[in-house]
Order: C-alpha cells, then structure tokens, then sequence
C-alpha cells in the first residue's frame, strides 16, 4: 500500500513511519499529547474520576459545526443510501429542522426519551441525531419484539414519543 501524495497534503502509509512498532498505549499516548483534539482531562460523575476528552463540542449541534470543514465545509456527500445522497449541509440542515420539529411540536426537551424502531435508513440517522440535540434520550426498539417485550421497553424506559 503506497502512500497517497497530493499537491497540498500528504497520506502516509499507517504501517511505515513514526508510528510503526508502538504498542497501542505508546500511540494513544502519542495522539492524545500532540493532537489538541484528542488532549485528556478529568471530570468527576457522581463521585466517579473518569479521564475525559477536554476539548470535545458540548453539544451534538456544536460537533456538526465543528465537523464540517473536513466534509468539504458542507458540500461532500455524507449519506448515501442507494440512489439517495445527502451533502452534509443537507443532512445537517435536516437535523436541524427535525430538532426544531421535535421541540416546539412534541415538546422534546432535555431528558425526555425518544423510543425509535426503525430500519436503517437515512431517516434514522437523521432522528438520532435530530432527537439528541433537541436534548432528548434515544431508546432502541427492536421492531421483532413481541407485544409484551415493546410494551416493557416502553414502560420501564418511560419513552414519551415513538417513532416506528
């Protein structure tokens, strides 16, 4: 596998280089001391220390705006589903009408949780991501349950929307 030259950028082949010959602890602590993007810190939940990513998008919105410089600031495809093909300016901008949707139409709000059965298709990427940032809690049912099983699902999870 040789490596890929451009004229403004260049791929190197991941198994010649700086990186060959690390054990995967020296290279994860390679990527998170000289990448900011990876750089670790601490948080504390429920009295639980956990090592944290310190410069992740708080929010699902923030991590689509941060995103989309390297998806050719908006204009390459992102999803491709057979002969449907969605930029990501066009699923983004889809997102964001769901999320709309969801909040002042179903009153979707932090916490609330979204029960989705759905095969895997655009829609359903769309309605993730729509439903996290209207803050919402996605709860995955399974389609092949029987009426006993979704209805347990649905009772224990106290979903208050369902998209099937």
């Amino acid at each position: 596998m040789a490596a890929q030259t451009n004229a403004a950028t260049t791929t190197p082949n991941p198994l010649r280089g700086p990186m060959r010959g690390l054990t995967l602890q020296q290279a994860a602590d390679h990527v998170v001391t000289t990448d900011p993007t990876f750089a670790l810190s601490e948080a504390t939940i429920r009295g639980v220390t956990y090592p944290v990513f310190a410069n992740t998008p708080k929010t699902v919105p923030e991590m689509m705006l941060a995103v989309r410089e390297v998806h050719g600031d908006g204009t390459d495809d992102y999803v491709v589903f057979n002969h449907e093909r969605m930029t990501f300016d066009g699923f983004t901008g889809t997102v964001h009408h769901m999320a709309a949707a969801l909040r002042d139409k179903c009153g979707v709000a932090r916490g609330t949780r979204v029960g989705i059965a759905m095969r895997n298709l655009p829609e359903m990427l769309v309605l993730m991501m729509a439903v996290s940032s209207a803050g919402g809690v996605i709860v995955f049912l399974n389609g092949w349950w029987t009426t006993e099983e979704l209805d347990y699902a649905l009772r224990d999870s106290e979903a208050q929307l369902v998209f099937a």
